[in-house]
């Protein structure tokens, strides 16, 4: 009777040690799931902001197109934009420095015609506007800082220009 005690000692010792090996092998699974869902959280959210920051600045220049068209034409492709209440403040000028994790630029093409191709519009009286918001994460690989891009194009017309027939 004392072999057999002993044999079901050493039988309790390895449930026990492949009970703990399961255990190890779902936390660790769980814990890989948890940091993947909290990195693509954060990817999602900084991609939202990207976003926002782009359409603010292509919101600036339709609102400097409205206000004044000299000034709109005489906009030219570079990375600051005008003072205005609706930019974020550390975006506002990237030449100056680059403030937390979001570079922004707007460039600007005047009498684009290949870009902004409207048949009821000449060539020459569009405007592309590009805005682009570039963002760094830890998953950026060295030497490219920014290696995430939102980028959105709009075309804008100056119909006063345009003479009626």
């Amino acid at each position: 009777m004392k072999k057999q005690i002993r044999l079901e000692d050493g039988q309790t010792l390895l449930e026990t040690l492949l009970a703990l090996s399961a255990a190890v092998f779902i936390l660790s699974a769980i814990t890989v799931v948890v940091i993947s869902s909290l990195s693509n959280t954060t990817f999602t959210k900084n991609q939202n902001l990207a976003n926002q920051y782009a359409q603010e600045g292509m919101e600036v220049i339709r609102q400097i197109k409205g206000s004044s068209l000299a000034t709109f034409s005489g906009l030219v492709s570079n990375n600051c934009l005008p003072q205005s209440k609706i930019l974020v403040a550390s975006l506002d000028c990237i030449a100056d420095g680059v403030v937390g994790i979001f570079r922004r630029a707007i460039d600007i093409e005047h009498d684009s015609s290949t870009d902004c191709e409207d048949e009821s519009v000449p060539p020459s009286h569009g405007s592309k506007v590009t805005a682009t918001v570039l963002w760094s994460d830890g998953k950026c690989p060295v030497g490219n800082r920014y290696c995430h891009k939102v980028e959105l194009i709009s075309c804008l017309y100056n119909l006063n220009l345009i003479p009626i027939p």
